[in-house]
């Protein structure tokens, strides 16, 4: 669990070692926007998780790409995700 301090260097670590790597990193189980400005900070590159979104069908998904993104079902996690910009 994050805020842990063992938790938090092995998250600091493999993003360190990603990075050395020229990979990226996806942190998986985001629930909530303090996790998702923690993971920011130690450079996380991509997060997924019920703080973004509740799991969707193929069918969400693709209305919401193909729609208003304000009435998409994750238009309130990406629009937090925006805020950490």
């Amino acid at each position: 669990r994050m805020g842990h301090p063992r938790a938090d260097a092995i998250v600091r670590h493999v993003v360190a070692l990603a990075g050395d790597l020229a990979l990226s990193v996806t942190a998986e189980g985001v629930e909530d926007l303090a996790l998702m400005q923690t993971l920011k900070a130690m450079g996380c590159d991509f997060v997924q998780g019920y703080g973004i979104s509740l799991p969707l069908r193929a069918e969400e998904v693709m209305a919401g790409l193909n729609g208003d993104d304000a009435a998409a079902p994750w238009a309130a996690g990406l629009a937090a995700i925006n805020a950490l910009d």
